[in-house]
């Protein structure tokens, strides 16, 4: 059987699967040790992921230093059983679009999930109260604390954001999704925002699966273009994802469904003011909630 070695991440391995979807057979994949380790339960949801696991290299040495990679003008149909290394994110970062990779495969970027089973949760949560729809999904991520060139707003900053937001909708309720170690931002701007609109935290309490299904419920999502955030595309919730700049401004716009960019489904936003933001929602995306 194909055995892929794949960055940690769950947006590293929805690219990818949304090539390997296609391969028509299963296949195995083992992820670097890089921390945190969050990406084994979101396999767990791929349908043509045979077993996966954890393995002890680190992606930086490995992607970054040595390139074992299979290039991306690699036929994956022609690939032998056997192992292979396999990233995405460098082609990425170069602006180079998904559907670019591995051209002979299709790009599945709304491939399946086994997400039937974390969805009663989701509806105990968001149906159990009169809360006032639509839901809007924020993730903020905990980037914010220990990845400097990922700073974006401080918790004022989303605050202000989502009370522009509550204000232009009329009314909504806010739905916080994010790991136990996003819970330091998300958790705070949560609390402050429950003093002026309705709120859900649900930080730190879902499986990855039960996530998505949220994510699913919603109407939008303000996110990072980062795991859970990336997940708005595969399921079509629309959604602006916000990306900092310089380093990852070639990302605009190479790894979501074009379609949807084109349609405003889908918007990728560098890091900007509050007014900037809310301009941004008004122009291209309130129509869609």
């Amino acid at each position: 059987m194909l055995r892929f070695k794949v960055p940690s991440g769950i947006g590293d391995v929805s690219w990818l699967y949304s090539k390997l979807v296609n391969l028509g057979r299963p296949f195995n994949l083992e992820i670097c040790g890089d921390e945190p380790r969050r990406t084994l339960p979101f396999t767990d949801l791929l349908p043509m992921v045979d077993q996966a696991e954890y393995g002890d290299w680190t992606y930086w040495k490995t992607f970054r230093e040595e390139m074992k990679g299979l290039p991306p003008d690699t036929n994956l149909f022609d690939l032998d059983e056997g192992e292979y290394y396999l990233s995405l994110n460098q082609w990425l970062e170069m602006g180079c679009k998904l559907e670019g990779a591995f051209r002979e495969m299709d790009t599945d970027y709304h491939y399946d999930m086994n997400t039937d089973e974390h969805s009663e949760k989701p509806e105990i949560w968001l149906d159990s109260n009169d809360f006032q729809e639509p839901f809007i999904g924020v993730y903020t991520s905990k980037y914010d604390s220990y990845k400097a060139d990922w700073r974006f707003w401080k918790h004022q900053g989303w605050v202000e954001f989502l009370n522009k937001i509550y204000e232009r909708l009329d009314g909504c309720t806010f739905v916080f999704i994010g790991a136990k170690f996003d819970m330091d931002l998300g958790q705070l701007v949560s609390c402050l925002m429950n003093k002026t609109a309705p709120t859900i935290c649900l930080i730190g309490q879902t499986h990855i699966g039960e996530a998505i299904e949220v994510i699913k419920r919603c109407s939008y999502l303000f996110a990072y273009a980062s795991g859970i955030g990336i997940m708005s595309d595969v399921v079509m919730t629309p959604a602006i994802h916000f990306l900092p700049t310089p380093r990852h401004d070639t990302l605009v716009d190479t790894y979501a469904d074009p379609k949807s960019i084109e349609i405003g489904h889908h918007i990728n936003q560098l890091f900007c003011s509050v007014d900037e933001a809310v301009k941004v929602f008004e122009e291209k995306g309130l129509e869609y909630v």
